[in-house]
């Protein structure tokens, strides 16, 4: 201001940073104002200039994405099948937080990431996928078809208390299974036995085609 427009009301228009962070559905923030002058009756002895608050309405979500990679989400048994997905955060967090993916059993194997099987983000890594990879186990038993779920926890503690309480999706997929319950009959000598003792004897060898789960 000064001597020709002092009286005249300034418009200050306000307008919001687009970031990434989930600051929750609103918010309130204050625009503090101060004064400098070289002239002396505003220079000093000037009382407080009012603060103005506004609220903010946030248009970032904490959550947890994940995209499956593969066409269909199964594996097969002795095969050499994987299956992979990704996680990647949806809003940049105030502190690092980790997804935790839940033990798979004894039918699967996680490729990567590697035990303890932890996705790390930061806020500059947030919207990086990562990936994780998944195998099964080639055992003896029959255990038929069967649907896996894999879970994830999220773990941030009080470094970022947005994402403590968001949780994740599960993922799904199917374990084929390339064992089935038989039997093997192999010969091992001769087709023909004779009433005389002394002649060789014909014999075959007996298996199973799967590891049974008791006595068979």
């Amino acid at each position: 201001f000064d001597e020709n427009n002092w009286d005249v009301n300034a418009s200050v228009t306000v307008f919001s940073l687009n970031d990434d962070v989930d600051r929750g559905d609103q918010y309130d923030t204050t625009v503090a104002h101060s004064v400098t002058s070289s002239a002396p009756e505003y220079a000093s002895g000037l009382p407080s200039v009012s603060s103005v608050s506004v609220r903010v309405l946030d248009n970032d979500a904490a959550g947890v994405t994940l995209i499956v990679l593969t066409a269909e989400a199964s594996v097969r048994e002795g095969e050499n099948d994987t299956v992979s997905y990704t996680v990647s955060l949806d809003s940049s967090p105030l502190g690092s937080v980790t997804v935790a993916i839940c033990s798979p059993g004894d039918d699967i194997v996680i490729e990567a990431p590697a035990s303890p099987y932890h996705l790390i983000y930061t806020s500059e890594t947030w919207s990086n996928p990562q990936t994780v990879s998944l195998s099964a186990v080639d055992d003896y038993y029959v255990e038929g078809d069967e649907t896996i779920t894999l879970c994830h926890t999220v773990l941030s503690g009080a470094s970022d208390s947005v994402y403590e309480d968001v949780s994740v999706d599960n993922v799904t997929l199917v374990v084929y299974d390339n064992d089935n319950a038989g039997l093997q009959v192999e010969r091992t000598t001769g087709s023909r036995v004779s009433e005389d003792p002394s002649s060789p004897m014909a014999a075959y060898s007996v298996s199973l085609t799967a590891q049974p789960l008791d006595t068979v």
